[in-house]
């Protein structure tokens, strides 16, 4: 299957999480959404420059001692044109996902795996994190920010946070990488070749 095959095939089955998807039918059309998204990032670059932004950034160290700066930011990304095809090719691959999944054998839903773990590692975070006072004198009177901000307390928790959400993604990614189950499974037979050219 080439890569053109594979997003033709993505694309024809649009809504549809029923069935199955080959490993090269994946992994193609992924390799095509990261050419994609090289292109819109040239494109809104080009078009519409970098993107900049300036922030006023407030650190705070382990014994309480306040850094304050403003800082401008750079950024060269997809911009609404990146938008536009992440919003047009979202159904898509995570219907190729789902789709992916039930080959390896498993449930589709094992796809949304990483949702629930990234919500409790934030959750991990935002419970275990203090208000922090920010001295509000230096600050410049365009910069409407928060008395206070919230500082996570353990840096051990937090670790251990982010550990368990990475963990979730690379599961993932290892699972849609397996091969496909040879035989029937219980979502459907396997592809054959005149399936994957048709």
């Amino acid at each position: 299957m080439t890569i053109v095959e594979a997003t033709r095939t993505c694309f024809s089955k649009y809504f549809i999480f029923s069935g199955r998807a080959s490993r090269p039918e994946f992994w193609k059309f992924v390799l095509f959404l990261l050419f994609l998204s090289v292109v819109a990032t040239v494109a809104n670059s080009v078009l519409f420059g970098p993107t900049v932004t300036q922030s006023f950034q407030v650190s705070v160290n382990s014994s309480r001692e306040q850094t304050q700066g403003l800082v401008t930011h750079h950024s060269y990304n997809g911009g609404w044109i990146g938008l536009v095809v992440q919003l047009v090719t979202a159904i898509p691959l995570f219907a190729v996902a789902w789709r992916r999944m039930h080959d390896t054998g498993r449930a589709g839903w094992y796809v949304l795996l990483p949702i629930p773990a990234f919500a409790i590692s934030f959750s991990i975070i935002f419970l275990t994190s203090q208000p922090v006072a920010i001295d509000q004198i230096s600050i410049p009177a365009e910069f409407d920010i928060e008395e206070t901000v919230r500082l996570p307390q353990s840096a051990a928790l937090l670790l251990v946070a982010w550990l368990i959400a990475v963990a979730s993604m690379i599961c993932v990614i290892v699972w849609l990488a397996r091969q496909s189950e040879p035989n029937r499974n219980r979502f459907d037979p396997p592809i054959s070749d005149e399936e994957v050219v048709a």
